[in-house]
């Protein structure tokens, strides 16, 4: 049975789970979406994004993701036994894991300078990202007139935080699925 028949549900990659493929969405029943991704609700144009694209002080990080998310790495990684493609994952998030530790929050967060790249590339009314997994609706002032406001969501481990979006009136809000 087709466990999401009602309700479709979307999926953009994250920085753990980028190597999913269309076997994995078709078993799954979700449609992989492209990073970034834009729709457009009531008129206002909305930009989806993982996020980790939006941490750009975080230099190292993003030099990595370039390489690993090369086609032809994928392509020959997706090729290795899965016993093995196992055994480099976990050692790639030992790694990773590692390196957080050693590295100044702040460089891992997303920045002012991130954040104007893309909502000024594509001219978006609203950024809705995870990656940081701190939600909240930032909504930023310049003399009073709010900028694009941008809603950081947070992860499905600990919490259960999702955002509700009416369309009507283009209202939102953050919804504690747990407390």
């Amino acid at each position: 049975a087709n466990c999401n028949s009602h309700f479709p549900i979307y999926f953009i990659a994250g920085n753990r789970d980028f190597t999913l493929g269309q076997t994995f969405a078709k078993k799954s029943h979700l449609t992989i979406l492209n990073e970034p991704y834009t729709l457009i609700i009531e008129n206002k144009k909305i930009l989806l994004m993982h996020g980790d694209l939006l941490c750009t002080d975080d230099i190292s990080y993003l030099k990595f993701r370039k390489i690993i998310r090369n086609p032809i790495l994928l392509f020959i990684l997706k090729k290795l036994p899965l016993k093995t493609r196992l055994k480099l994952a976990f050692s790639l998030r030992n790694s990773s894991s590692k390196h957080m530790h050693q590295k100044a929050k702040n460089i891992m967060d997303t920045t002012n300078k991130g954040v104007s790249l893309y909502t000024n590339k594509y001219k978006c009314d609203l950024l809705i990202h995870g990656h940081t997994h701190r939600p909240k609706i930032h909504k930023p002032k310049i003399n009073e007139q709010i900028l694009v406001s941008r809603i950081t969501l947070g992860d499905w481990g600990e919490q259960a935080i999702g955002l509700e979006l009416n369309e009507k009136d283009f209202k939102y809000e953050l919804i504690d699925y747990i407390n």
